[in-house]
């Protein structure tokens, strides 16, 4: 049995996406929408099941979410992320996917 995943600080997801001015709040949903329909275009073509979501909020706690919500058998999920200068270890969200999944999760670099 997995622990249970660490909450926010408090702030909820309204908050988050209400801080954020609406020009860039569409500029990164039309961003994120093209990577979603590129990359789910590569997995079928695979024969993979694809489901996507766009979410705003915490990223492991909305990845962990998404994937119990869809009964996920596998996350696939980068090894770092930008802010990460060691080569070996991984990103803070990387490692809490790892550490709270209720699912496999495959780390790539």
């Amino acid at each position: 049995m997995k622990a249970s995943p660490p909450t926010g600080n408090g702030t909820t997801e309204q908050n988050l996406v209400a801080d954020v001015p609406e020009a860039v709040r569409c500029a990164l949903l039309d961003a994120a929408e093209g990577y979603i329909s590129e990359a789910s275009v590569c997995l079928r073509e695979c024969r993979a099941q694809v489901r996507s979501a766009i979410r705003f909020g915490y990223p492991a706690e909305e990845i962990l979410n998404a994937a119990r919500e869809h009964d996920a058998d596998l996350i696939v999920i980068g090894a770092r992320g930008q802010t990460r200068t060691e080569p070996f270890q991984l990103g803070s969200v990387a490692q809490k996917a790892v550490k709270y999944a209720q699912c496999s999760v495959l780390v790539v670099r």
